[in-house]
């Protein structure tokens, strides 16, 4: 598995610096958390992570490749995946071909041998379900397969989601707030699915609002304000840096974590 490095890396939109010299790394089997209040420039470091943004400066590797000039699609070859906040999923498709499309990368046979529905397509086609149910079952949703994805719970779509993510056989999963808008119980369950990713040797960029779920799981926290890294260490140590505290001041999901 590789590591994900940012080094010094800015975005400008014209005269206007969005990201100003933020570096850290995401190593293999770990999870990092990224937080920062709202505006913190967040998602904005995740479309350059992802190559939906192009940097300005600095530079984005994963094991030692640049990725911070590349397109998504090749971005995701290279090995990084993500989820967003708001679940885009196929809500009439079944959650097992939601799953598939993320297979894609895996794929062997041609075009034209599908289209002719040669037995290489047919027997790669067979795999890639197989497959599918095996990550389904891993994430707890396999009996869920038949179902269209619009109707099932916000929970359930985020793990679906996620799984359709993990399909890609990333080196690095980026996970943005994953838990927004779900209870104690269902966080907790998503953060045991996280640290068994992890233990698999995935690497994990958790980006969250949720100061407490991130302290939970993160070995190493970094908190991006106005587009710059405050403080970065263990969650004890950056939740009672001053920087931090005078950032959150006043947010409610910070009370009683400093």
């Amino acid at each position: 598995m590789a590591s994900l490095e940012l080094k010094n890396v800015g975005k400008s939109f014209g005269g206007l610096k969005a990201m100003t010299d933020v570096s850290f790394t995401v190593e293999p089997g770990t999870i990092t958390g990224l937080i920062g209040p709202n505006g913190a420039g967040k998602s904005t470091l995740v479309n350059l992570i992802t190559g939906l943004l192009k940097l300005t400066t600095g530079s984005i590797t994963l094991d030692d490749r640049e990725i911070g000039t590349a397109p998504p699609e090749e971005v995701v070859r290279i090995g990084v995946a993500r989820t967003f906040q708001n679940i885009r999923l196929l809500t009439e498709a079944t959650v097992l071909d939601n799953v598939l499309i993320g297979f894609h990368r895996r794929e062997e046979a041609s075009i034209l041998s599908g289209l002719l529905s040669l037995p290489s397509s047919r027997h790669e086609t067979a795999r890639l379900k197989t497959a599918a149910m095996e990550l389904l079952e891993r994430f707890g949703i396999d009996h869920l397969a038949q179902i269209p994805a619009g109707t099932l719970s916000y929970g359930h779509q985020r793990r679906v989601e996620m799984a359709r993510a993990f399909a890609t056989d990333p080196s690095i999963l980026l996970l943005d707030e994953p838990v927004a808008g779900m209870n104690d119980v269902e966080s907790e369950r998503l953060g045991r699915l996280f640290r068994s990713l992890a233990e698999s040797g995935v690497g994990i960029l958790l980006i969250e609002h949720d100061v407490k779920f991130v302290s939970r799981l993160c070995r190493d926290v970094h908190v991006l304000d106005s587009g710059r890294i405050i403080a970065s260490g263990t969650p004890d140590y950056v939740l009672k840096h001053p920087d931090v505290i005078a950032a959150y001041l006043g947010a409610d999901d910070f009370e009683g974590v400093a």
